[in-house]
């Protein structure tokens, strides 16, 4: 047997969800497989019985790799790829009143970002399936990729979490109630809403807080529509950070606004903060029951959501236990590094017996 190539970007320093989850399943893998490489560029040569591990949010890798007939590949999939178009393209004109007026954008990453979204969710199921259907082993986050796809050989391994690192802890909190948004400061994301929401709940009563991961925007704009706002860039301990917010809200747009399993969500339900976030699929697919859902775009009931749930302590703290439960029964990353581990053993002895 050859060598196992494993797609990583170098530079783990990220706070992009794909990034960080194919960095600890290749830190988990490198300890039991000696032959395992990481590679970040598309220029290296393989050999015939090598292996290619692609992490990817879309299905243009698996275009590039579709003509490598003789590797055996396998294709990790962290998006959920398509989208109302509609709302992508509301994604786009809001971008620009929250773009950072001094920040350059270059005409590849407003095609990258902005228009190629459109254009994918613009394809039919079908021939998605038939585009990532060509890889030896597709693994998929969450049911509702594996339904849209439909390709019985697709396995599900669920993005997972340090449930260990992620807990619930005793700190001192605000006088006020804190609700908070955090991550990226994305119009996906939906932080034109959350500004929207705070906007319309009192500021004697409620603390209102962003803890974004970069502060490249317009803030001018975001504090003009709240001026009460407390803004933070990133946090030395994100534990902390979760543990002092009452209530996070995550007005999702859409599908594609996060990857498959928002990483935010699942890390906050772990620390036992109850969420109010949007009722999506993929979303409700995490929550079930626990979580409380809002239609993306309904501010009002958002609003009312916030009011009725900080003034029920008690729905607060069983929100929260019932969250970290979900974690550990479904999102623990011990279990996601298990499953990826019993796929390469298959890939490796069927690879083997060829």
């Amino acid at each position: 047997m050859g060598k196992i190539y494993y797609y990583l970007k170098k530079d783990l320093n990220t706070f992009e969800g794909k990034d960080k989850i194919s960095g600890e399943v290749y830190n988990y893998l490198k300890k039991y497989y000696s032959n395992l490489e990481i590679f970040d560029e598309f220029s290296i040569s393989y050999g015939d019985d090598d292996i290619i591990h692609i992490n990817s949010s879309g299905i243009l890798d698996s275009i590039k790799y579709g003509k490598m007939n003789k590797n055996l590949k396998i294709y990790s999939l962290y998006s959920n790829l398509k989208a109302n178009p509609i709302t992508l393209l509301r994604d786009s004109i809001d971008f620009f009143k929250l773009k950072d007026k001094n920040l350059k954008i270059s005409l590849f990453y407003l095609f990258k970002r902005r228009s190629f979204p459109i254009f994918l969710s613009l394809i039919p199921w079908f021939l998605i399936k038939k585009i990532l259907g060509q890889n030896e082993v597709l693994i998929l986050p969450n049911k509702y990729l594996y339904k849209n796809l439909n390709i019985k050989t697709a396995k599900i391994i669920p993005i997972g979490i340090d449930a260990v690192k992620f807990h619930k802890k005793n700190i001192e909190k605000n006088s006020k109630i804190t609700v908070a948004y955090a991550g990226h400061p994305a119009v996906d994301k939906g932080i034109i809403e959350v500004l929207k929401i705070f906007s319309r709940l009192d500021s004697t009563k409620f603390r209102k807080v962003l803890f974004l991961t970069n502060l490249n925007i317009n803030l001018d704009y975001l504090k003009k529509i709240d001026p009460s706002v407390e803004i933070f860039g990133p946090q030395k301990d994100i534990v902390d950070t979760y543990n002092s917010i009452d209530i996070l809200i995550l007005p999702y747009r859409h599908e594609i606004s996060s990857i498959a399993s928002p990483l935010v969500l699942i890390e906050a339900m772990a620390c036992e903060v109850p969420v109010i976030t949007s009722d999506l699929p993929h979303v409700k697919e995490i929550g079930g029951e626990i979580l409380q859902y809002v239609k993306p775009f309904d501010i009002s009931d958002f609003v009312k959501k916030v009011s009725d749930l900080a003034n029920n302590p008690e729905k607060r703290l069983e929100m929260g236990k019932k969250s970290r439960n979900i974690v550990l029964e479904y999102y623990d990353e011990k279990e996601t590094l298990m499953k990826y581990m019993k796929i390469y053993d298959t890939v490796i002895k069927r690879d083997q017996n060829e």
